[in-house]
């Protein structure tokens, strides 16, 4: 029993370290837009 649950908490903190990691490149992403638009406007 405590194996599988330490399994599940294992892989709900993977998932949450992809997402934050998804936003993390997402907000880089609108940063270097954002300055490749003031450069080329």
């Amino acid at each position: 029993m405590v194996p599988i649950v330490r399994q599940m908490a294992d892989k709900n903190s993977s998932r949450l370290v992809f997402i934050r990691l998804c936003w993390f490149l997402l907000l880089l992403l609108m940063l270097f837009c954002r300055q490749m638009y003031k450069i080329y406007s």
